[in-house]
Order: C-alpha cells, then structure tokens, then sequence
C-alpha cells in the first residue's frame, strides 16, 4: 500500500521503499522520503530520558506525523510520508 489516493497526488508515497515497521522504531534509524522531487532525510534519536524524537533539518519532532507535516504544511501520515533509508 503506497499511502491515500490523495497523499499520492501530494506526491507523497509515489517512491518505492521499505516501510517504517511500527514495532521496530528505535534510536538510529535512519529514514528518508521525497517531497516535491527533493530528498528528505531524518534519523530517530533518543533523549536522556528514553523517548525517541525524529530529527530533520527542519527540527526535531515527537512523532513521525509531526515530522512530515512540518516539511510539508499541511496534514500528512507520518507512517505513509517516511520510508527506511538505503
């Protein structure tokens, strides 16, 4: 399943990859997406009390939704918009 009818007209989902599991999100991940034809890159780092955050270079965010919508503007599934980086 490649993300919403609509996420796919966004652009979002269209770029093959593995999935980010749902079970398996720990510190040192490294995920990547493309938006509008440009490469996204974020890593899963974890703070000195244990939660994890997602780190982009457009900050470091609580959850992947949060990640993507702050990279795209609008509501986006954060779980549809990264996929496992190469």
């Amino acid at each position: 399943m490649q993300g919403t009818r609509k996420d796919r007209k966004r652009g979002i989902g269209r770029y093959p990859g593995n999935r980010v599991p749902r079970d398996g999100l720990q510190a040192g991940v490294r995920l990547m997406s493309h938006y509008h034809g440009e490469r996204r890159d974020a890593e899963i780092i974890q703070r000195t009390d244990g939660s994890l955050l997602v780190r982009t270079d457009a900050g470091e965010y609580r959850s992947l939704t949060a990640a993507a919508q702050a990279i795209t503007g609008y509501a986006t599934n954060g779980w549809a918009f990264w996929r496992l980086a190469d």
